[in-house]
């Protein structure tokens, strides 16, 4: 595979494609018959029929990949390397953030997203999986990721059942297993929630949760919501990472140094599109 086809929602926006000079870069060309109805980012103007400035292009389909070890191991199990931002798209680009899809150009016209149930016991198991493997335990033939460093799962939650997204079928909740070494970490984040939507920020649910053995945080993702007839719908985002341009190499870049917390953030102000 040579390239990939970008859609935002359901409207086609390019190709991508390997940056023969730098693995860590993508030529992202715009179709000349490429009509916005929403700002596809605020890094970069997404010319029809032009291609999009590389650094700025590549930082922000770079935000959507896996980072800290989940990119190492993520990368390392799919046999390709962790800076090859390509690959890194063609692996886990098919269900993002957000309403960007990277799409395999020989994808059928009928292509339909498949679910398969989840009982309690595979459910620990993922959650196991993504713990100790920090692969966020994902299936062989899953094209979906997030960003971030916690151990994270991503489900679909139809009719009250946990299913198991196949391909690049979407997920509709984040599942954050909890961590021994933190325990108390998911309890603070669903607080955190749970005021968040006290005060009228926030609308999505989230939820305390056991599978088996295992204690977790189940997250409705926001940039979600499931119609009457089980499809799942998608809400475009960008993090303030990517609208800055910040490298998504460094996985540190968009988190203040400790030492230097007056001075310090974004830690990368060079990558500044400003």
């Amino acid at each position: 595979m040579n390239h990939l086809e970008a859609f935002l929602h359901d409207q086609y926006v390019g190709t991508v494609r390997p940056d023969p000079r730098n693995p860590s870069r993508v030529l992202l060309d715009i179709d000349q018959d490429y009509e916005p109805d929403i700002v596809l980012s605020e890094s970069f103007t997404a010319m029809p029929g032009r291609r999009a400035a590389i650094d700025a292009a590549s930082s922000f389909l770079g935000g959507y990949v896996p980072e800290g070890d989940q990119r190492d191991r993520m990368a390392a199990k799919r046999g390709i390397d962790k800076n090859d931002l390509f690959a890194l798209l063609r692996e886990f680009g098919g269900s993002v953030a957000g309403a960007v899809t990277l799409r395999n150009p020989e994808e059928s016209p009928a292509y339909r997203p498949t679910y398969e149930p989840l009982s309690d016991k595979a459910l620990a198991a993922k959650l196991l999986q993504a713990l100790k493997d920090a692969d966020q335990g994902l299936p062989e033939d899953s094209r979906s990721t997030l960003p971030g460093y916690q151990p994270k799962v991503l489900v679909a939650r139809f009719d009250g059942q946990w299913m198991n997204p196949h391909g690049r079928a979407h997920s509709t909740h984040i599942l954050k297993p909890q961590v021994p070494a933190r325990p108390s970490r998911v309890f603070d984040e669903h607080y955190s929630h749970q005021l968040a939507a006290q005060l009228d920020l926030a609308t999505y649910e989230s939820q305390i949760r056991r599978a088996g053995p295992m204690t977790y945080l189940a997250i409705e993702r926001y940039d979600r919501r499931v119609d009457s007839r089980h499809e799942v719908r998608l809400t475009h985002q960008e993090d303030l990472a990517q609208a800055l341009g910040l490298d998504w190499r460094d996985t540190d870049v968009k988190f203040q140094e400790e030492h230097h917390p007056t001075d310090s953030w974004p830690r990368s102000q060079a990558a500044w599109p400003w």
